[in-house]
């Protein structure tokens, strides 16, 4: 039992972190990974709600995904998008009063890596559940197989292509950007090695 619960609270987790870091990088303003800064300017552009922005792109990335490569697809690709839109609203609920636009730089710096910390924890969480890959990981593992590209480039492609429409839509580029495209791969390490050690009991 406790080998099969293990997929499902790793996944349940790792919504949960991604929903509340996204409420709180948005919230902080300073810049985020490429594609928060995409979701924040649907948002923007569209004046619909945070986690109606990010369910409309999350689910586009899904459908992306399944028609590119449907084989790699597992009950988490699906869930963990449409999941964490909902954790999203829930979490605006907790993050609102806080006010952190309005707080200084340097509270709003130390928000933003905060919820860079979650973002990795919970993408570590992700991988190590073995119940699926993230519908962007999906579709860039086919785009790269077909491609004369590796896969960096093909992500580093990806993750400008998502900046640059997030910027022309309203979403914000700053020092948070920068911060997560140098310290997020690093953070997913060591969050996958800190779990390997906690969760030989799970």
């Amino acid at each position: 039992m406790k080998v099969r619960a293990r997929p499902f609270l790793f996944v349940f987790v790792s919504v949960c972190l991604t929903g509340l870091g996204i409420s709180l990088i948005v919230a902080a303003n300073i810049g985020s990974d490429p594609l928060t800064i995409l979701q924040q300017g649907v948002s923007r552009n569209r004046s619909w709600p945070l986690w109606v922005a990010v369910m409309v792109v999350n689910v586009v990335l899904l459908l992306l995904a399944y028609v590119v490569n449907r084989q790699d697809f597992s009950w988490a690709t699906v869930v963990d998008p449409i999941g964490v839109s909902l954790i999203v609203f829930i979490s605006n609920w907790l993050v609102a009063p806080l006010n952190i636009g309005h707080q200084t730089w340097l509270v709003r710096l130390i928000v933003m890596v905060l919820a860079q910390l979650l973002f990795s924890l919970a993408y570590a969480l992700l991988i190590e559940s073995g119940a699926g890959a993230h519908a962007m990981d999906v579709l860039l593992k086919k785009l790269t197989s077909k491609s004369r590209f590796s896969y960096p480039i093909i992500r580093y492609g990806f993750d400008g292509s998502m900046i640059l429409i997030g910027v022309a839509l309203g979403g914000t580029i700053g020092i948070g950007t920068a911060i997560s495209l140098l310290i997020q791969g690093y953070l997913v390490v060591l969050s996958r090695k800190f779990i390997q050690m906690r969760s030989t009991n799970l």
